[in-house]
């Protein structure tokens, strides 16, 4: 069961990052972050259920690029927060996890338009 979590979270990863790469052969001039965010997401979500988090961490900050590239702040803002959750209290990197904990607070307030 595990070994087959492993292999869906590296094959969504790598779809994800597929739709990220520019390439004159594919006819694609810009990455496509909107069709990336979806696997982005389940990887992120495998990788947190085999205790995977360095990967986990990778997974999510893509998709605060991503979300930061389609202007979705507040998303940005909660996948920073979930690295920092992961940071702090699984791998035990407190300076590096106040980093994100800042960077989220900074997404937050990119767009005013949000009451929260």
């Amino acid at each position: 069961m595990e070994e087959n979590s492993r292999k869906e979270a590296n094959e969504c990863y790598q779809k994800g990052e597929g739709y990220l790469q520019v390439s004159c052969w594919k006819c694609q001039s810009k990455p496509n972050y909107l069709d990336a965010i979806p696997n982005f997401k389940r990887a992120a979500e495998l990788y947190h259920g085999l205790k995977d988090y360095e990967e986990e961490r990778k997974a999510r900050e893509k998709l605060g690029i991503c979300f930061y590239s389609t202007k979705s702040f507040w998303e940005e803002g909660n996948e920073y927060e979930k690295i920092a959750s992961i940071l702090i209290k699984e791998m035990n990197k407190q300076d590096t996890g106040y980093n994100y904990v800042v960077n989220s607070n900074k997404s937050y307030i990119a767009a005013k338009d949000y009451a929260e």
